[in-house]
């Protein structure tokens, strides 16, 4: 009967350790979960920066090819 009773102590023991396992597990993926939402939220307040960015380029980009030295029609440097 001891022999049994060991094997059922050492299964209970595993079952535990994976049990624990497992919740690490679920504890990792919602962390993930969490962090791939904030860099979701990140990446969208990037992209607008960018365009707002480029935005402000072609505007400083139109005006400079608009600065035309009117004697020679060559673009002032500034």
């Amino acid at each position: 009967m001891a022999p049994m009773e060991t094997q059922v102590r050492e299964h209970q023991i595993q079952l535990k350790r994976r049990l624990e396992s497992i919740k690490r597990i679920h504890q990792a993926t919602d962390t993930l979960e969490e962090r791939i939402s904030e860099l979701t939220h990140v990446e969208s307040t990037l992209v607008g920066q960018i365009q707002a960015l480029e935005t402000v380029a072609k505007h400083v980009r139109q005006a400079l090819d608009a600065h035309v030295d009117p004697q020679d029609q060559m673009v002032v440097s500034l």
